[in-house]
């Protein structure tokens, strides 16, 4: 049990995948995803949509400084998209890709291998 619900990663969701082995809390990234629309000129409606990526591993203190917000998608337009998966999609299908790529292989690797 929590005592102090403080953080997103004492929420149930969050909880139940790590009991269900669904995320591994020191291997896996956490993002949260977000949209929004933008006035870029002063007197005009919104001129387009963006959205943005926060990874939600690091500390709340950590995860909202700018070197840690990940820029990810520019849709353009007046008025919102009428589907926004249409719009996002491509990029959730090239993380999707990465992912099952990795279980093919074999071994407990999951994601986009990284080194130096």
């Amino acid at each position: 049990k929590i005592s102090v619900f403080d953080d997103i990663p004492c929420g149930r969701d969050f909880l139940e995948a790590v009991a269900e082995e669904k995320i591994d809390p020191k291997h896996d990234f956490v993002l949260m995803y977000s949209l929004d629309g933008a006035q870029l000129c002063r007197n005009k409606d919104s001129d387009c949509w963006m959205s943005i990526v926060v990874i939600l591993n690091f500390s709340p203190d950590m995860r909202y400084k700018k070197m840690l917000i990940i820029p990810e998608t520019v849709i353009p337009g007046l008025k919102p998209p009428k589907i926004v998966e249409s719009c996002l999609f491509p990029q959730l299908h090239h993380i999707g890709a990465v992912n099952e790529h990795q279980r093919e292989e074999g071994g407990d690797q999951r994601g986009l291998p990284m080194w130096n």
